[in-house]
């Protein structure tokens, strides 16, 4: 192993451990203090991963991403899988480790991880900077307007939820319920997210799309509030669907002024008899009419 990493089991204490970091309490507190909480609640469920041969975590939990196992543990337990230092070279059919030591090997599997790219886009225009792109909410890059990144987070989470509620607020931007700030303040956002990254993950380019599931969800739901406002519409335009649109070709005829006296300028039934006042939108009488219109 390169370095060492947390071992989290699926389910603590009957609930997926993801949960744990996820209940909206918890989410209130600092990061350092849910980090606390949940490595103390494994270390009573399973011990200290050198208890199995493992190296010592170089960070914090929640401070790098964690491996999330059920059986790992159990298979080094076991003696299934061995532990060994970091890959030095190769040799044949033989691999030669960190340590001195070496092995007769079958197979091996390269890990590499996944790397952040868009080969079909120019990394100039959207502005990429050491596998870093700079997107505003981790969806909007400034430089590209229509272009979004819908699921290009890392949560400590589900993803589905993430995804829906930035596809919605898309749907919010695209629809024309809302509106992006300035340049220069997206800008400002994506800086400050950038420090907060590097602070907690040490300047790791693989955490540099992580986010906090329930503080995230958080900011996206303030961003379609706040870009509603900008947009002049209500909170409610903005989270509703989109407003119904007159077909082409019908015209438009104007409301007929009340005159004073009349039925119309008062609130009850056309006839003036008491009751619930009606707008009428209708081209004229309907055949066979009393000559009222017809409401459509």
């Amino acid at each position: 192993m390169r370095r060492g990493a947390h071992i989290v089991p699926k389910h603590l204490f009957g609930m997926p451990t993801d949960q744990l970091t996820l209940m909206r309490l918890g989410a209130r507190v600092p990061v350092w203090l849910q980090g606390l909480a949940v490595t103390t609640l494994i270390r009573i469920a399973q011990g200290p991963v050198t208890r199995y041969g493992l190296p010592r975590p170089d960070r914090r939990l929640l401070y790098a991403p964690p491996t999330v196992s059920d059986s790992l543990l159990s298979r080094l337990d076991h003696g299934d899988i061995v532990v060994r230092p970091n890959i030095d070279r190769f040799d044949g059919d033989r691999v030669c480790f960190t340590d001195g030591s070496a092995e007769q090997i079958d197979a091996v599997i390269y890990c590499t991880g996944y790397k952040v790219s868009f080969p079909f886009l120019d990394e100039a225009l959207i502005g990429a900077d050491g596998g870093q792109i700079p997107l505003y909410r981790r969806i909007v890059p400034p430089k590209l307007a229509g272009l979004y990144f819908i699921g290009l987070v890392q949560p400590i989470g589900a993803i589905m939820p993430i995804a829906e509620i930035q596809s919605q607020w898309v749907a919010d931007l695209l629809q024309g319920r809302a509106t992006l700030p300035p340049q220069p303040q997206m800008n400002r956002e994506i800086a400050r997210y950038r420090a907060m990254t590097t602070k907690r993950y040490a300047r790791s380019t693989r955490d540099t799309i992580q986010v906090d599931f329930l503080a995230y969800l958080r900011e996206i739901r303030r961003e379609r509030r706040t870009g509603a406002r900008r947009g002049g519409f209500s909170r409610g335009t903005a989270a509703g669907p989109p407003a119904a649109v007159k077909p082409p070709g019908i015209p438009v005829l104007p409301r007929p002024a009340a005159m004073a006296g009349s039925a119309a300028a008062r609130p009850g039934r056309s006839d003036g008899r008491p009751g619930t006042a009606r707008r009428t939108a209708g081209l004229g009488p309907a055949p066979h009419s009393s000559g009222r219109t017809r409401r459509r």
